[in-house]
């Protein structure tokens, strides 16, 4: 369960019976938030394209300041391939977390594959599309952002993987980072 830090907000939203029918107007008025909330990102490039920066910004109760950076170097290989070189792309993560987490948590990430990938959250502020979210088939997106991490090789293709059996929960805006084009 620890690991469903941000679906865990969408998921108290979508199945609260009072608030499935309620229409936007009614949910703004109830004086109701999604979520906590807890980063924004940045994406900047400096003047004459000297530099890029990444930023990311994360900001919580003090209950949860015990925080971590993790490494992970799992040289795990392509289906089917013996090759030893043949590694996948985000073989090596780096990134901010939480103790028994197994992804950030904070959504800030540094891999192996040239990519950065980092997200501010956005939620669901519209009660009413709980409805076309289903159960069967999906991945909450804790899952969904270790597979897009450990596969792609560009920006395009972290959003391929990313997108597959989106569960509808934890909504976010991603920036995906490609640092072997810059």
């Amino acid at each position: 369960w620890m690991n469903l830090l941000g679906d865990i907000e969408d998921l108290e939203s979508a199945l609260d019976p009072s608030l499935s029918n309620m229409s936007i107007e009614d949910f703004v008025k109830s004086g109701r938030t999604l979520g906590d909330g807890h980063c924004s990102a940045l994406v900047k490039v400096l003047p004459g394209n000297t530099d890029l920066y990444v930023s990311h910004v994360t900001w919580n109760t003090y209950q949860s300041m015990l925080r971590v950076q993790k490494k992970y170097i799992l040289p795990f290989r392509r289906t089917g391939s013996s090759d030893p070189s043949d590694t996948i792309p985000g073989h090596t993560v780096a990134f901010s977390s939480y103790p028994g987490i197994l992804s950030s948590g904070d959504d800030f990430y540094v891999l192996s594959s040239g990519l950065t990938s980092l997200e501010t959250t956005i939620g669901n502020g519209n009660p009413a599309l709980w409805k076309n979210v289903t159960a069967t088939g999906e991945l909450m997106e804790w899952m969904r952002t270790i597979v897009a991490n450990r596969l792609a090789t560009d920006g395009k293709s972290w959003a391929k993987f990313f997108s597959m059996h989106n569960s509808g929960t934890y909504n976010n805006q991603w920036m995906v980072v490609d640092y072997k084009l810059f």
